[in-house]
């Protein structure tokens, strides 16, 4: 529940609020809040808000220099499961194409989806999704760091398809440790990755590669994967 707090005052621009001192902090609550913070300049929007009396479904669109994306709150405040239909429409995603759906805080890939998808959300949480447009090559599906998926610290993001490469930069965060999540459709095979802060784990899991590895210190990283 206190995740869903936390999700609710980040996608809507809020102020959040700590109650407790930091050295009383959990390292899971600490690591909540750093991944809500900063918050966005620009609110999210209610789609269900004359539908329910507690909008349950937020939709903020990202614009980002390098791509644009989605991110969806469907909050459940009630003490039983409940289960969402999203229509592409409302979220203003096109009906004539396929989403990535990612959920940030299960850190699970649910595949693609045209014109709507159902969302099952536990009592009184949230599920927190960003929609990518599905592109038929090697494509960032998420970022641990932040809820918002990249867009407060990527600054480039391209693939080369003569090269069959993606490149990126971001600026890291000191002593952060990354998760970058790669959709790796076929018939493309295992990587080959480069990490300018230093050497990057790898794992594959139903075709979404992770690249893990710790930025030591403050300033622009610079990452690349390179496809067969």
């Amino acid at each position: 529940e206190s995740i869903a707090w936390l999700t609710a005052a980040a996608l809507t621009g809020g102020v959040v609020k700590i109650g407790d001192r930091f050295s009383a902090l959990a390292p899971n609550e600490v690591t909540a809040l750093q991944k809500v913070l900063p918050v966005l300049d620009r609110p999210a929007r209610p789609v269900d808000l004359f539908r329910n009396e507690n909008p349950r479904i937020w939709v903020l669109p990202i614009k980002a220099a390098f791509e644009e994306w989605t991110i969806v709150g469907v909050f459940n405040w009630e003490d039983t499961e409940q289960v969402n239909t999203l229509d592409f429409r409302e979220l203003g995603l096109a009906s004539n194409a396929f989403y990535t759906v990612y959920g940030f805080w299960e850190d699970k890939y649910y595949g693609t989806a045209e014109k709507q998808v159902q969302v099952a959300v536990p009592p009184r949480s949230v599920r927190l999704l960003s929609f990518r447009e599905y592109k038929a090559h090697p494509m960032l599906l998420s970022t641990s760091r932040h809820f918002s998926g990249g867009a407060t610290d990527f600054t480039t993001l391209h693939w080369h398809d003569d090269e069959r490469r993606i490149d990126a930069v971001f600026n890291g965060v000191a002593n952060t440790t990354y998760k970058l999540r790669v959709l790796v459709p076929e018939p493309y095979g295992t990587a080959t990755v480069t990490v300018s802060c230093g050497a990057a784990t790898l794992s594959n899991d139903a075709r979404v590669l992770t690249i893990e590895f710790t930025c030591p210190q403050d300033g622009p990283v610079e990452w690349s994967a390179a496809f067969p």
